[in-house]
């Protein structure tokens, strides 16, 4: 669902006009998709549109330099353009994480300088610049990222303050994500589903699922609660669907969870229902499935106190109540030693079924890696 409102706000920001006398045109450059600075957003909006993430985060990348030579220092053409690009890597897998911090950081340092950038302008570029460095402290996991981090937000916050617009509401999502406890998470997310209230209205899309991650801080029986209470609730156009398609596949997860294997199955048929009546497919890979329900193996007590570590992997079915059957071992290491512990492991395992043409059907072929190490 984040996807979703990025890319509805990547495709806006690449729209936007460049000022006529602020680029110049390109000489003796081979094989470029653009003369000036306007055919650059041209040709990113066009990759954007056909789902060339990646591609066209490459060509912002490559195009710093000449951004940079073809526009004024604090014009609002460069800072669009490192907003652009940062909002692309954030969407690609393109040169991730340290190009993401870069671009997100000039963006936002270029907005802060324009006295006439609009508030939700830069409020968006604060935005994507906590979740840049949220990835990065993650990864870095030093004191000094943190407090870079904690900074951030303490000034985004003062930015963000009395301001009413999705981009605010935005903002404290994205703040909730570097939260480092449950009531926290909560209490930001809450902020934000007041400020949706007011800007969008209580029963729209982003309200209501921003409501449904909040509820995800208590316990699964409130969860699933909350997720009855607003499904109703859900308006019938595009963004509300996707964002209700979701809230059905977390209510399934739940219910599954739970030991309510009939509710689970309604509504995960229900997702796919809303999903058909917007035109979309749930994408299905096999190595991408994987259980909701799994349970750690026993350690074979012989192997534990010689220090024995290895690996098995299994192929199994899924059947169309998401329970596994027909195990069988199709590699392990040592030979032998954990083959039975992953095997009753995986007896425990539940999935969320498949669902073609509105039923469940049986997945046969699933194959997963149970690894042992002391």
């Amino acid at each position: 669902m984040k996807f979703v409102s990025a890319l509805i706000f990547l495709l806006n920001l690449l729209a936007l006009p460049t000022a006529a006398g602020e680029t110049a045109h390109a000489k003796n450059e081979r094989d470029r998709a653009y003369s000036d600075v306007s055919e650059l957003f041209e040709s990113l909006a066009r990759k954007s549109e056909q789902g060339q993430f990646e591609e066209a985060a490459q060509l912002g990348v490559q195009a710093r330099e000449f951004v940079l030579s073809n526009t004024r220092e604090d014009s609002i053409e460069r800072a669009q353009y490192f907003l652009a690009v940062a909002q692309l890597l954030s969407v690609s897998n393109y040169r991730r994480r340290e190009a993401l911090l870069d671009f997100s950081e000039q963006a936002l340092t270029l907005y802060s300088r324009i006295n006439e950038v609009q508030v939700d302008t830069l409020l968006k570029a604060h935005s994507l610049h906590i979740s840049a460095l949220i990835e990065w402290s993650r990864w870095s996991a030093d004191s000094m990222s943190l407090d870079r981090l904690e900074r951030a937000i303490r000034v985004a916050e003062k930015k963000a303050k009395d301001h009413v617009s999705r981009a605010s509401g935005d903002l404290f999502v994205t703040m909730s994500r570097a939260a480092n406890s449950k009531r926290k998470t909560k209490k930001l997310l809450k902020a934000a589903v007041d400020i949706y209230s007011l800007a969008l209205g209580q029963n729209s899309g982003l309200t209501l699922w921003t409501r449904a991650q909040a509820a995800r801080q208590e316990s699964e029986k409130k969860n699933a609660r909350v997720l009855l209470e607003i499904l109703p609730l859900f308006k019938e156009d595009n963004e509300s669907l996707q964002f209700k398609a979701a809230a059905q596949q977390q209510l399934s997860v739940l219910f599954l969870k739970q030991g309510n294997d009939n509710q689970s199955l309604e509504q995960n048929i229900a997702a796919y229902e809303t999903l058909k009546e917007l035109g979309i497919q749930r994408e299905f890979n096999a190595m991408d499935y994987t259980p909701v329900i799994k349970e750690n193996p026993k350690y074979p007590t012989a192997a534990a106190r010689n220090g024995v570590s290895g690996y098995v992997i299994l192929e199994y079915a899924v059947t169309k109540t998401g329970a596994v059957e027909d195990i069988s071992v199709i590699d392990s290491k040592p030979t032998g030693i954990f083959d039975e512990a992953a095997i009753e492991a995986a007896q425990k395992y539940r999935y969320m079924p498949r669902i073609v043409d509105g039923k469940p059907i049986d997945v046969p072929g699933v194959k997963t890696r149970i690894t042992f190490e002391i």
